[in-house]
């Protein structure tokens, strides 16, 4: 059922995507050809792998304090409250 899907949407989205050029033959089976022929899945293929690795290695770089006690909201309240 997955597979169907993903053979249906994809079909689809290669339809859509695929630029129509009046001097080539119309349908799917040409616009196949030519998605896979010029290169065109294998560059998205190339982003694609790009963007997974992107998000698997994406570390952010986050101060981490072990000593608590010195944070503002840590120490004594009254210290910081303004007097008018």
């Amino acid at each position: 059922m997955v597979l169907l899907l993903s053979l249906t949407l994809g079909r689809a989205a290669v339809n859509y995507l695929v630029p129509k050029v009046p001097n080539r033959a119309p349908g799917v089976a040409a616009r196949w050809e030519w998605y896979f022929g010029q290169g065109q899945f294998q560059a998205d293929c190339r982003t694609f792998a790009a963007a997974v690795q992107f998000l698997l290695d994406f570390r952010p770089n986050i101060p981490v304090t072990t000593n608590y006690a010195s944070l503002p909201l840590l120490s004594d309240p009254a210290a910081n409250v303004s007097k008018s």
